[in-house]
């Protein structure tokens, strides 16, 4: 069963092939609209005012709630229900890291909502997750079906939602599109090589037909080779983008204006069906579930 939604070339299950003159056409195209985007990436917003975030508690079946940052938006170029992203920090960080790019995706047309994973008595001072900092599976998994829940109480269309994660939070994201079929694309930027028993090389095999975007900067070696290891894994669409900028995790999307207009052509790709490109990424049939 393919994932549904407005995704035109690279969605689940089309198997979609180009010829020559297709890709060269493709690529142009492309290209013309990533030099646009990165342009335009400093000037002000085109579709909304920004309003900041919203403070909102995710209900957690036995738990409290979970903190959440809600950033609503007004519109997505006329359409009445626009596309909604979940972002994952990663763990030992905050939700905060994601506020620069989560402000700039609400400038431009997407709902988007930041859950809080940080225990209470942790506080974060490395980019790489230790063991204690790791909240289990079954306390991250209620939450971002809350989180999606937020973004369709919020007016998101259900058929253009995706996931993102930073660091060992990419493979949250990964094992949550993996288990949540109206995910429609996942973007990971620095994933690390597991996270609470997760195996990330596993997990982006059975991604299948879920469109994938690795993102990471060549200032880290480490994080640069097992990005193309996890490529080379993936079964389904998948792209990899790296960057001579320094950063990591969403770090990355703040410190360069072109990785940001990166992550917004391929959304504007997967998520609403915008005329697409034959790129570099991966193209295979769908992986049985």
């Amino acid at each position: 069963m393919s994932r549904t939604g407005t995704f035109k070339i690279f969605r689940r299950s089309r198997g979609l092939c180009f010829g020559p003159v297709d890709h060269i056409m493709g690529r142009l195209i492309y290209m013309a609209l990533l030099m646009f985007l990165v342009l335009a990436a400093g000037c002000g917003p085109r579709h909304v005012r920004p309003h900041g975030s919203e403070a909102i508690t995710l209900a957690v079946a036995g738990d409290t709630g979970l903190s959440a940052s809600l950033y609503r938006t007004e519109s997505h170029g006329g359409a009445a229900h626009p596309p909604g992203l979940v972002l994952i920090h990663r763990p030992g960080g905050d939700r905060a890291v994601w506020r620069p790019f989560a402000t700039w995706l609400q400038q431009r047309g997407y709902l988007v909502v930041v859950p809080d994973f940080r225990p209470k008595e942790l506080v974060p001072t490395a980019p790489h997750a230790s063991a204690e900092s790791v909240r289990p599976w079954d306390e991250v998994f209620p939450a971002l079906r809350a989180a999606k829940q937020a973004l369709l109480d919020a007016g998101a269309d259900p058929a253009n939602l995706a996931v993102a994660g930073e660091g060992a939070g990419a493979g949250f994201a990964f094992e949550y599109a993996l288990r949540d079929r109206d995910m429609q694309g996942v973007i990971a930027l620095s994933p690390e090589a597991g996270v609470a028993g997760f195996k990330a090389r596993e997990q982006v095999k059975r991604l299948g037909d879920c469109p994938l975007l690795l993102m990471v900067s060549e200032a880290d070696p480490h994080g640069a080779a097992l990005a193309r290891a996890l490529r080379q894994a993936a079964s389904g669409f998948c792209e990899l983008r790296t960057f001579t900028v320094a950063g990591y995790g969403a770090d990355l999307l703040t410190n360069s204006a072109n990785a940001r207009a990166q992550a917004l052509l391929w959304m504007k790709t997967v998520l609403t069906g915008a005329s697409g490109a034959d790129q570099d990424g991966k193209k295979a049939p769908p992986v049985p579930r």
